[in-house]
């Protein structure tokens, strides 16, 4: 048993009293580990009414891009999406050295915008990103956004943040994979790679 303590950082605004209080019961068994309830961080207006395909997504996704701002810049945090089920223990996450990536993070299920994938060069996601990304950032894109994991010092040495906003505000015509699109091309450095076993999607 290792002597850490989890602490599950909940992003939600709109979470009921009741619903809190339903999440810490379900926590309270486990010693090691607390529930800490965060606003979301602010976005920019022009981000929320420029996202295309709002039935599936939504401006939480760009919570990603400013999460590091609600912690202090040291140590590491780990972001995964609802459908995201990690296997393993997620403390040995913070022991991973991601050698001056800003984060880890693992590759997509499959590279749709690349012609590859489930419905290959056919795909409306495919054909969108030949549209409207060069060959030369098609290559780029390596991360997958359902599991992040972020160096928050790093971070902040980089100006991640920032540069991040930066370019999703001056490319929301072109985002289809909002956090993940920004994400793989803000910066030129990529992502340090996790390995595939380390989680799935449900």
């Amino acid at each position: 048993e290792k002597d850490v303590v989890y602490e599950l950082n909940i992003i939600a605004g709109d979470l009921s009293e009741e619903s809190k209080q339903m999440l810490k019961r379900i926590v309270e068994p486990f010693g090691q580990a607390r529930i800490v309830f965060r606003e979301p961080p602010k976005l920019p207006g022009e981000l929320i009414g420029a996202i295309s395909g709002k039935s599936h997504y939504s401006a939480a996704l760009f919570h990603k891009l400013l999460l590091p701002r609600l912690f202090e810049p040291n140590g590491k945090v780990v972001a995964l999406d609802v459908d995201t089920v990690y296997f393993g223990d997620v403390a040995d996450l913070h022991q991973i050295e991601f050698r001056g990536c800003v984060a880890g993070a693992r590759e997509p299920l499959y590279w749709g915008w690349r012609g590859e994938g489930p419905l290959g060069a056919n795909g409306p996601g495919t054909r969108h990103y030949k549209r409207r990304y060069s060959d030369s950032e098609r290559s780029r894109m390596t991360w997958s956004a359902g599991l992040i994991i972020y160096d928050l010092a790093e971070i902040e040495r980089r100006n991640a943040v920032a540069r991040w906003l930066d370019f999703a505000l001056a490319n929301t015509h072109r985002l289809m994979l909002p956090e993940q699109d920004v994400m793989n091309l803000a910066l030129a450095e990529p992502p340090y790679p996790l390995p595939w076993s380390i989680c799935t999607y449900a």
